[in-house]
């Protein structure tokens, strides 16, 4: 295998070496079929890399580029020069359109996608295009562009359930991808019951204990905790946890994904040992499996110091932060918007501590990527936006601290169910201070709001 690096160098070398050989009447047929065999192997070879990725394989922003590009590119090739099926280069075309969104190339994900709809217009058949729009709808999501992506998601799965039923893994899929809509809109019921029709179609086709299974318990797991059903997101988990462990051994890093989504579970039931526990067991499989300067690690370094936070271990706690930062910045780079939670989280340690001064100039970054990165009505901004009205708060700025959560709340609204925690966190802020204004009248549309939303 090639270094990621100069995976588009040799698809590109080959295919010029195949157009050469195949354009050339002197080449006998033995050098044409020689050139084709050697342009195939390098196709196979970046899928066996995307394969890889599929599987776990981590690689640094620069090196997943280059991947995405390789795909992109072979893609044309496969559909320009060798002619092959719709289905061949509509798959290098999505798998390009997911290495894209993997390093925040969300244009050129779009752009990828946008690009087999175009060109397979008279070709894909209707789940071919089902499954494009489906890719479109998780860059959507991935931007925080919720309705383009539940508009996307939703009838591609109509059209997967009318005419693939014989499928019903690609149909659960799209259900999968559906609900993580729900959930990141915070319509927790819907999610929960689209995971649980996903799962059912799962154990019917994979079995109830194959790693689809896995995947959709562990999700929802995460629907339950968000619901403070704390028991129910305890049994998901360990029957995630069991399964992969059944599968892929104690070691794998499927392991550590539901490892560490026990941690905030147990930080909730304030089991502040096991939730130490399981952590440092992720960390450790992460640590092997990626190393110790990855991703992987950062994200488990992240819930490790939400629980140190939770003890009110605030040095420990801004340790972790700082180190889970320092590692998605080396990752992604200084200016991605993958780090704007690792900056809110520090932020949030430096007003804990009363240092004031750090945490502004903190949440002042953080919201300047958030924009950049997601757009200025996106919920990371929203984020961003209610820290900083907390820092106002904490500072005595109660008037600059509730026009700040008034506009935290307003781009809530847009994205988030009515009942959801992110809009009532922002209502209570703001009644908290137009009560501390003096300002009462301002209080009682907002409760009313809040009891009319349960």
């Amino acid at each position: 295998m090639a270094a990621t690096s100069s995976v588009l160098d040799d698809l590109k070398a080959a295919t010029r070496a195949y157009v050469v050989a195949s354009t050339d009447a002197t080449a006998s047929e033995g050098k044409k079929r020689k050139a084709a065999r050697e342009l195939e192997q390098r196709l196979e070879d970046h899928a066996n890399l995307l394969r890889r990725l599929d599987g776990g394989l981590s690689l640094s922003p620069t090196a997943l580029l280059a991947v995405a590009e390789a795909a992109e590119y072979g893609a044309r090739v496969r559909r320009t020069i060798l002619h092959q099926k719709a289905q061949l280069w509509m798959d290098a075309l999505c798998d390009a359109g997911d290495a894209f969104l993997q390093c925040e190339a969300f244009s050129r994900a779009e752009s990828a996608l946008n690009s087999a709809l175009e060109h397979g217009k008279d070709e894909f058949n209707e789940v071919q295009r089902a499954l494009v729009i489906q890719a479109l709808g998780r860059v959507y999501k991935a931007q925080g562009r919720y309705t383009l992506a539940e508009a996307n998601i939703a009838a591609a799965l109509e059209t997967l359930e009318r005419v693939a039923a014989d499928n019903p893994l690609m149909i659960a899929a799209a259900l999968t991808d559906l609900a993580n809509v729900y959930d990141k809109t915070e319509r927790l019921k819907l999610a929960e019951e689209t995971y649980k029709r996903a799962i059912v179609m799962q154990e019917q086709a994979a079995g109830p204990e194959s790693k689809a299974v896995a995947d959709s318990l562990n999700n929802l797991g995460i629907v339950f905790r968000q619901q403070n059903r704390l028991d129910e997101a305890e049994a998901a988990y360990l029957r995630s946890i069991a399964i992969v462990e059944r599968l892929f051994g104690p070691d794998a890093d499927v392991l550590a994904v539901a490892l560490n989504n026990c941690i905030p579970l147990y930080r909730d039931q304030k089991k502040f040992d096991q939730a130490e526990a399981v952590g440092l067991r992720a960390l450790a499989i992460r640590e092997r499996v990626f190393g110790p300067e990855s991703f992987a690690v950062a994200e488990t370094l992240n819930n490790l110091a939400v629980v140190a936070l939770s003890k009110e271990d605030y040095v420990s706690a801004a340790a972790k932060f700082e180190r889970s930062l320092q590692l998605k910045e080396r990752v992604h780079g200084a200016d991605s918007g993958l780090i704007c939670s690792a900056l809110n989280n520090v932020a949030v340690c430096h007003v804990k501590q009363g240092d004031f001064k750090k945490a502004k100039v903190v949440l002042a970054r953080a919201m300047d990527l958030s924009k950049r990165a997601f757009g200025p009505e996106s919920s990371a901004v929203a984020l961003s936006m209610f820290n900083t009205a907390e820092l106002h708060s904490q500072c005595g700025e109660h008037e600059a601290a509730a026009k700040m959560f008034r506009r935290a709340l307003q781009i809530r609204e847009r994205i988030f169910d009515p009942s959801s925690e992110p809009v009532r966190d922002a209502i209570f802020s703001l009644v908290r201070e137009y009560m501390t204004l003096n300002q009462p009248e301002k209080c009682l549309p907002l409760l009313a709001r809040l009891n009319s939303s349960g």
